[in-house]
């Protein structure tokens, strides 16, 4: 499916929503002109309706004011990227998605970090809505940790403390929430109102999104918030302004560094450019002043490997991640390009949407040595671990959609 994020839980909108959303989708950069009928087969697959009925129902009186298209964009975006429900009965509707297989190290740079051995075991979120924890080595089953989870909604985020917790996001009621649950099995318990949880490597520091915006109608600035465990204390940091989307939280190696992905937009709000910034979780401010790291366009950010370095796949013209693609190592501070990790297989990454970054779909150890990649095998998805100095990626499991070490 093509390069739009879609409402799955109302497949019986009006026509005339469907019109908007290929407006919207073209005035706010996700379908480029002359892609009408691609956009128009996208909507026709999850609304049951005729491809050429949908675009016909697009092309009424275009809309005069190409900033509101831009602004109900920006709200469509922040309602449905957590609220997408992932349909398990007749396969996953995704857009580009797949393991790493095949491919080689030609970076030729020492892996990161000490030698360390890999982590032992990994937390996974299934395909039939559970979270579990798995042996990384043989996929065997150690326990299932909470069932239900993501039931109506998007595919949570997972994070592991050294101390054996596990934090994942999850909506209740109309909101969403970080919710924890030991490793060793036990009840659930709601942390904080939010979503994708990011821990520190120390585990002292969890860092999460929230969103100012207050049943008003008008976006607000969406927040990174920084608790710290121990103490109770937490600290917010929010753009100056709406209309910048944030993802793919991710600390540095020695946590003092908190990495993230998003897209700001351009020319009076009419063009959408990927962004990768750094927060100094020590400083004040907003994030407005976080450190950009200059990839440019052709490259997204998804993660650090190291205090000077990450792992950032290839992107089309257009910022579409595509199978042709594939994994790169690149400076946290230059941008550069270091050298190439991997390739991908044909299918690309088990991303929601190709146009909106890796989505936490490359998940690297403390060490920085072994990768964590969601692909999405024969329908259901898969985990496959990949290692510096390895050919090519194993997998560790079939039938997961997101997953996260686990020591």
């Amino acid at each position: 499916m093509g390069g739009i994020r879609i409402d799955r839980e109302n497949p019986a909108a009006p026509q005339q929503q469907v019109a908007g959303t290929i407006s919207c989708a073209i005035a706010g950069g996700q379908a480029r002109p002359g892609e009408e009928l691609r956009v128009a087969n996208d909507l026709a697959a999850v609304r049951g309706m005729d491809a050429n009925t949908v675009l016909r129902a697009s092309q009424g009186p275009p809309a005069a004011d190409v900033l509101e298209f831009g602004r109900r964009r920006q709200l469509w975006r922040r309602l449905l990227r957590r609220r997408l429900r992932v349909g398990v009965g007749g396969g996953l509707v995704l857009l580009a998605v797949a393991a790493l297989v095949g491919g080689v190290l030609l970076s030729g740079r020492a892996a990161p970090g000490p030698a360390a051995s890999m982590p032992s075991r990994v937390v996974v979120w299934t395909a039939d809505f559970k979270i579990e924890l798995l042996s990384s080595r043989t996929g065997r089953l150690i326990r299932t940790l909470v069932t239900g989870v993501a039931v109506t909604r998007g595919i949570p985020t997972l994070a592991v403390s050294p101390a054996g917790i596990v934090y994942f996001d999850d909506a209740r009621g109309p909101r969403n929430y970080v919710l924890s649950v030991p490793l060793a099995g036990g009840p659930v318990t709601a942390v904080a109102q939010g979503q994708e949880p990011a821990l520190s490597p120390d585990g002292r520091h969890l860092a999460y999104l929230t969103y100012a915006d207050r049943g008003t109608g008008r976006p607000s600035p969406e927040e990174i918030v920084i608790r710290d465990l121990p103490a109770g204390t937490q600290r917010t940091w929010a753009f100056s302004s709406a209309g910048r989307d944030i993802t793919n939280l991710c600390w540095s190696p020695d946590g003092r560094h908190l990495a993230f992905a998003g897209e700001a937009t351009v020319n009076n709000g009419t063009v959408a450019v990927r962004t990768a910034q750094v927060l100094d979780t020590s400083s004040g401010g907003m994030l407005d002043g976080a450190r950009q790291i200059p990839l440019g366009q052709r490259v997204a950010w998804a993660g650090f490997l190291t205090p000077q370095a990450g792992v950032g796949v290839l992107v089309d013209q257009h910022g579409a991640i595509q199978a042709s693609g594939g994994l790169v190592e690149v400076g946290s501070h230059s941008g550069r390009i270091i050298g190439r990790l991997t390739s991908l297989p044909p299918h690309g990454l088990a991303t929601g949407n190709a146009f909106d970054g890796t989505e936490h779909t490359i998940t690297a150890d403390r060490t920085g040595r072994y990768l964590l990649i969601v692909g999405v095998g024969t329908g259901s998805g898969e985990i496959l671990q990949w290692t510096f100095g390895m050919p090519n990626p194993v997998q560790i499991t079939s039938g997961a959609r997101q997953a996260a070490w686990a020591r």
